[in-house]
């Protein structure tokens, strides 16, 4: 018994330290590897199975799922990468129903204060205007951020 209300609370650490590498190879390569993605949704599965009537395994599956086809419409319009819609849904998995808003919305300000400094960069080192030049956003770093702050509020419950 022990043992398992450790796993409980060591698990959202773990989906937090994965976020950071996700985040951190998303800024070196532009690149999420599957297996983070991976490792982030058998932790969410491994997580519900030791936490039985504390999680909301369908809905959270549910609002993965919503997330996942949403990215593929922004993967689909160059929006997004590939990497970036997975680790999306992987995420979303933790948040489930009840924090998938409250997700979005950290990740949305986080992206935009990504994006904003991106931006400033490529025009202080002389990369041409705005109009012309897209410079890529790691967008990997706003959804950790998203991602970090659900195992914060998981964490503390």
């Amino acid at each position: 018994m022990e043992a398992l209300q450790s796993f409980q609370t060591i698990c959202p650490w773990l989906v937090a330290a994965a976020l950071l590498v996700a985040a951190g190879w998303d800024i070196r390569s532009f690149e999420i590897p599957d297996t983070i993605n991976a490792v982030i949704g058998m932790l969410f599965f491994a997580y519900a199975m030791s936490a039985p009537g504390r999680v909301d395994f369908a809905g959270a599956c549910v609002v993965a799922l919503i997330m996942f086809l949403a990215g593929v419409g922004l993967f689909s319009v160059g929006a997004f990468g590939g990497g970036d819609v997975k680790l999306l849904a992987a995420t979303t998995l933790w948040a489930g129903p009840s924090l998938v808003l409250p997700f979005l919305v950290v990740t949305a300000l986080a992206g935009g204060l990504l994006s904003l400094t991106v931006l400033t960069r490529a025009q202080l080192v002389g990369r041409g205007s705005v109009a012309t030049a897209r410079p890529s956003v790691p967008y990997g770093v706003a959804i950790a951020a998203g991602g970090i702050y659900v195992v914060t509020c998981i964490s503390s419950l």
